[in-house]
């Protein structure tokens, strides 16, 4: 690991600060476990549903969008995001 990159927090500190879902494309999502605490399943926003599918591109905006929350998320458990 790079020593300018922060170590990687755990799961608990982050979950309060991940969303409820993260939508890729139209039938392409993950949405946090109804069963499961702290935990993501597929997701298909347009039939709401678990069947997430889509061509590989939307795979990988989903993927963009899943790193996105990731930094968003550890960015506001280290209290470095404004609030207010």
């Amino acid at each position: 690991m790079a020593e300018n990159i922060a170590p990687r927090l755990d799961d608990d500190a982050l979950d309060p600060h991940l969303p409820e879902h993260i939508r890729g494309e139209k039938r392409l999502g993950i949405q946090r476990s109804g069963w499961l605490p702290g935990w993501f399943v597929p997701w298909s926003p347009r039939n709401d549903n678990q069947n997430a599918e889509g061509p590989w591109s939307h795979w990988v905006e989903l993927a963009k969008a899943i790193i996105a929350a990731d930094e968003k998320a550890h960015a506001a458990a280290r209290g470095e995001v404004n609030r207010g």
